[in-house]
């Protein structure tokens, strides 16, 4: 966008030398090719995205200069070489937002925001139409939207330089997928009790208008709102605005609520005040037989039938096919 009441922290920080990086590399052409605790071999991953931002390092070498940071939560497999990876991390980062001369692969600022802008094009975002100073912004809109992914993780050979190499995770793109759709593995607990909670199926969407108040969504936002700027992020991407065009927040809100842009009329991102909960969020539920609720992590969102796959996170079991009803925010 070409005004913001809000100016970005990042752009602030890394001034003219981050523009030019930004600005040289947001047009480039995707490159699919990524470390982490997951095991090594694993091939056609699908994971969700839990979480996207720029953060500024506390300590180290790298102390008060900005990073990228992105997790995603795995659906598939479930299991690999024995180990149950469904509900694990994958992960991108910490990628340092600065010049990094000891770091080979990417020792310039340049070099990082040409690797961070490619990752974010893996997940959907057109950064052609991204202004530098709403680079934030769009990163909290991707963590709310959370897309699908594919990704993979391989372990190079030892070397004398690195006797024991890390495993690296690679993700490969959005992809269409349904949890619904996805089958159960072993180990899975079904619970009773939730057959008949799931919504109407034959009812019928609320309209766009209806979903939220985009007036006042826009005017929220542009009175520096962050939650509703990124509201606003995940329509307008969704509906394929180019970001460098619009003046304010409130046009943006104009725009979705005529439906002149297209994508706007029936999208789904934007929820009434009870809709369904996010994957990575932690809510108590009160499995069958016990007396206490038990602390569960949301690994995966059903809309069509308003509910979710759990994992208590006391013996990290999976609990599929729970109605959201159930899920309390309290342990009693």
């Amino acid at each position: 966008m070409a005004k913001r009441v809000t100016r970005s922290g990042l752009a602030a920080k890394l001034g003219e030398s981050g523009r030019e990086a930004f600005e040289t590399h947001k047009g480039d052409e995707t490159v699919y090719s990524g470390g982490g605790e997951l095991p090594a071999g694993i091939e056609g991953g699908i994971a969700q995205l839990v979480d996207c931002k720029f953060g500024v390092y506390e300590k180290g070498d790298n102390k008060g200069q900005y990073y990228f940071y992105a997790s995603g939560v795995v659906l598939e497999p479930k299991t690999h070489g024995g180990v149950r990876v469904e509900g694990m991390r994958t992960k991108l980062g910490p990628e340092p937002l600065c010049d990094t001369p000891q770091k080979k692969s990417r020792p310039t600022l340049a070099d990082h925001f040409k690797w961070v802008l490619n990752e974010m094009r893996k997940l959907g975002v057109d950064t052609k139409g991204v202004g530098y100073e709403d680079v934030e912004t769009v990163a909290a809109a991707l963590k709310e939207s959370g897309p699908y992914f594919r990704f993979r993780t391989w372990k190079g050979d030892p070397t004398p330089e690195y006797p024991n190499p890390r495993t690296n995770e690679i993700w490969n793109g959005v992809v269409d997928y349904d949890p619904e759709a996805s089958g159960s593995g072993d180990e899975v607990v079904e619970h009773a009790g939730d057959e008949g909670a799931t919504a109407d199926e034959g009812q019928d969407e609320a309209p766009f208008d209806d979903a939220v108040d985009l007036a006042a969504l826009g005017a929220a936002a542009d009175a520096e709102d962050a939650d509703a700027q990124a509201q606003l992020t995940v329509l307008a991407l969704e509906a394929g605005f180019d970001f460098s065009t619009i003046a304010t927040w409130a046009e943006v809100a104009a725009m979705l609520l005529s439906g002149e842009t297209p994508g706007a009329a029936g999208s789904d991102a934007a929820e009434e005040d009870k809709g369904p909960p996010s994957v990575g969020e932690v809510y108590y539920y009160k499995l069958n037989g016990k007396k206490t609720r038990a602390e569960c992590e949301v690994v995966a969102v059903m809309e069509k039938t308003s509910k979710v796959n759990l994992k208590n996170l006391d013996d990290q079991s999976i609990i599929r096919n729970v109605a959201w009803t159930a899920l309390y925010d309290t342990k009693e």
